[in-house]
C-alpha cells in the first residue's frame, strides 16, 4: 500500500510532480506539466489539477469544444443551464474556439485549504473522482436541452 494514501499535505507541498506521483501511487494515470507547477490526470477526461497556495486553493480545470455546430449564445445557455444543475464544477466559455470553430467550454472546481490546514492525497483522490463524475454529467445537462427543442 502506498503512503501517499495516508499522507497530508500543505499546498505548498502540492508541486505537479508531487501530483502526478500521489495519482500515479494510486494507480491513476497523470503527469506533470512542463512547467512543473500542475499535473494533468489522464482518464476519460483529462483534468488539469494544481495547488494555489497564494489562494489558498486546490483547483481543477478543463476545457472542451460545445458540442458541433452550437452557436456561442446556444454555448452560453447551455453553461448557464449546467451552473444551475451542477453544484460541484462550474462553467464557463473560455473565449477560445476550437479547430472547427465550435466555442470552448472551461469547467473549474476550487477547493480551500487555508494556511493552518492541509489536505490528504485519499480527498486529492476523491476529489478528482468527483469533479471528473460532474464534468461528465454536463453532456447529461445538453442532451436534457436538446431533447426539450426538438
Amino acid at each position: 500500500q502506498s503512503t501517499f494514501k495516508t499522507m497530508d499535505f500543505k499546498l505548498h507541498q502540492l508541486s505537479g510532480s508531487n501530483l502526478s506521483s500521489i495519482f500515479n501511487a494510486s494507480y491513476i494515470d497523470a503527469e506533470t506539466t512542463e512547467d512543473g507547477t500542475a499535473c494533468v490526470v489522464k482518464g476519460d477526461i483529462n483534468l488539469c489539477v494544481w495547488a494555489s497556495k497564494e489562494e489558498n486553493l486546490f483547483r481543477f480545470y478543463n476545457q472542451v469544444a460545445s458540442p458541433d455546430g452550437i452557436t456561442e449564445e446556444e454555448a452560453k445557455r447551455l453553461g448557464r443551464e449546467i451552473n444551475k444543475r451542477l453544484n460541484l464544477t462550474k462553467a464557463y466559455l473560455t473565449g477560445e474556439k476550437a479547430d472547427d470553430g465550435d466555442p470552448i467550454i472551461g469547467f473549474e472546481y476550487d477547493y480551500v485549504v487555508f494556511n493552518h490546514d492541509t489536505i490528504s492525497a485519499k480527498t486529492i483522490i476523491q476529489l478528482t473522482r468527483m469533479v471528473e463524475t460532474s464534468i461528465k454529467t454536463s453532456c447529461q445537462v445538453y442532451q436534457e436541452l436538446t431533447s426539450k427543442t426538438s
